[in-house]
């Protein structure tokens, strides 16, 4: 293991034990509404302008979004994206690389390196919140080789299918295309353009 990887193992280790300290220690309500909204603040002061940097899978350090910096992208490819290594090293010498939900970068930031020179990345997200964060996420890499598309994707063309987007407008998590059974209180019905790769 280099230095870069084990210096940041040892920082996702700090963090996430400030932040299991913190969650024990304060009921969610205060944690979510005054807690998480204040470490928001203070980063996004520090980082706002030049991104957060945070080491996705192993993949190399990309410059984030302050607001994402205690998800645990470092961790990516541990546990349900079990494919992302495996993924990433099949675009090397490739030109085309296509993510289709592409939420806020995880696969496009490291997918952009690692395409030839000229290599061109089509990011496809049709949830608001995670689109803004992508665009956001790209900018602060100042990556020229990446589209962001904010659309959903399926087999046919639809100019608006109905969406449940996050209420939260700074929410990183995808939107449903289908009713929660909750959604009063945390969805939004919206609309969303459909398009089909053909389209594309």
């Amino acid at each position: 293991m280099n230095v870069v990887r084990k210096v940041s193992a040892q920082n996702m280790n700090i963090k996430r034990t400030l932040r299991d300290i913190v969650k024990r220690l304060l009921p969610k309500v205060l944690f979510q509404g005054l807690v998480r909204p204040a470490v928001r603040t203070v980063f996004s002061l520090i980082y706002g302008r030049r991104g957060y940097k945070i080491d996705i899978g192993g993949q190399g350090v990309f410059r984030m979004s302050p607001d994402l910096a205690f998800r645990g992208w470092e961790r990516c490819g541990d546990r349900h994206n079990w494919g992302f290594a495996k993924c990433l090293d099949s675009c090397k010498g490739e030109s085309v690389f296509l993510d289709v939900g592409a939420h806020v970068g995880l696969y496009p930031l490291p997918a952009s390196r690692a395409l030839v020179a000229g290599g061109r990345v089509f990011a496809f997200e049709p949830s608001l919140g995670a689109y803004n964060y992508l665009v956001r996420n790209i900018a602060y890499n100042r990556f020229t080789n990446i589209l962001a598309h904010n659309v959903a994707v399926a087999g046919s063309e639809v100019p608006g299918v109905p969406f449940y987007e996050r209420i939260d407008p700074d929410s990183a998590t995808s939107g449903l295309i289908m009713r929660p059974k909750d959604a009063e209180d945390r969805f939004s019905l919206t609309k969303v353009q459909q398009v089909s790769l053909d389209w594309f």
